[in-house]
């Protein structure tokens, strides 16, 4: 008898060790829940913060002007990204290095080296617009 009531007193400490730590597993989730969900809600506030609140930026064109276009070197764009966008849609369909070539003030002296140096990327871009803005005014 004496070892039956040892294994019942250690069935039932097992079963409280095992209660504890089903409510300490349980506490840890709940509060891995909170924190996932109070992250999740601080995310999304701070996504739909900036969505909705575009910022201005100033970008300036290096590359070479575009005759009967509307964009001329070192042209300054000002406004939204989306605006910027919208504004050089259909130039940028037919010169799709113009992207490349559109660079914020801070980088300016950069990229003006940049576009000055043969070996570069940025004078390959330069180079492409220019020779089709050349092909272009041909076939007018």
């Amino acid at each position: 008898m004496a070892e039956e009531e040892t294994v019942t007193t250690e069935e039932t400490t097992t079963e409280e060790t095992t209660e504890e730590e089903t409510t300490e597993e349980t506490t840890e989730e709940e509060t891995t829940e909170e924190t996932t969900e109070e992250t999740t809600e601080e995310t999304t506030e701070e996504t739909t913060e900036e969505t909705t609140e575009e910022e201005t930026i100033q970008l300036v064109y290096i590359g070479p002007s575009l005759p009967r276009e509307r964009l001329r070197n070192a042209q300054i764009l000002k406004g939204t990204q989306s605006e910027i966008d919208s504004f050089l849609s259909d130039l940028k369909e037919r010169y799709p290095e113009l992207s490349q070539l559109l660079v914020t003030p801070a980088k300016l002296t950069a990229a003006r080296k940049k576009v000055q140096d043969k070996n570069s990327i940025l004078h390959k871009y330069y180079e492409d617009v220019a020779a089709k803005a050349r092909a272009s005014r041909k076939g007018y």
